[in-house]
């Protein structure tokens, strides 16, 4: 097992505080930061990571922890996170480079910077139909409870006594299939000690 670690300042008074753990010899992964300027201040978007496996294939995947609704203007920060994002994936996409994004967003599924700005979509047609423009989110299913339970829990955190779901994935359409119906697919995992996250923790599996 090796790991890469991403923990630095993010700000005057807060870090990320972020990893990478990947099986040696199964995949080598390499990494670098998204950063952009704005008011005067550095807003660190994600963590650029490319992992290949084998000589030929290889995945960009994005792990970020966008600013926290408790901070003031978090609302301007996020969305100005997603624009820099938005046109480091379109650089992707446009070389046919399969996608990957790892993040506790701080938003919603349904929130316009991520629906709008990074183009994501719920649906795997839509994303299908525009595979250099769509990304697909397949963990709008863990936003609600289950119609037959709505009493059920759901989402990744407790804030402000509900639930959210903050911490999401997106794809690009490499890992969708229409004809197969293949997609990948999502689960919440409890946290391994209840005392060491506020997070529930994200399972995403890629076919």
């Amino acid at each position: 097992m090796r790991s890469m670690g991403f923990t630095k300042q993010a700000g005057r008074r807060s870090f990320w505080d972020m990893g990478l753990f990947y099986r040696d010899g199964a995949l080598e992964a390499t990494a670098n930061d998204v950063l952009d300027e704005w008011e005067n201040q550095t807003v660190r978007v994600a963590v650029r990571t490319t992992v290949q496996f084998g000589a030929n294939e290889r995945v960009r995947l994005y792990i970020a922890h966008w600013r926290s609704r408790l901070t003031p203007n978090s609302d301007a920060h996020r969305t100005r996170a997603a624009q820099i994002l938005r046109r480091t994936i379109e650089r992707d996409l446009a070389a046919d480079v399969p996608v990957v994004v790892l993040a506790d967003f701080n938003l919603e599924p349904f929130d316009g910077a991520l629906v709008e700005t990074l183009a994501s979509s719920r649906d795997p047609r839509l994303v299908l139909r525009h595979r250099r423009e769509k990304l697909f989110n397949p963990t709008w299913s863990l936003a609600a409870p289950p119609s037959s339970d709505p009493w059920q829990a759901f989402g990744s955190i407790s804030f402000k006594n509900t639930r959210w779901l903050f911490d999401q994935a997106l794809t690009s359409s490499h890992f969708l299939d229409d004809v197969s119906r293949i997609a990948p697919t999502v689960a919440i995992l409890p946290p391994p000690h209840s005392n060491t996250a506020d997070h529930d923790l994200l399972e995403l599996t890629l076919p």
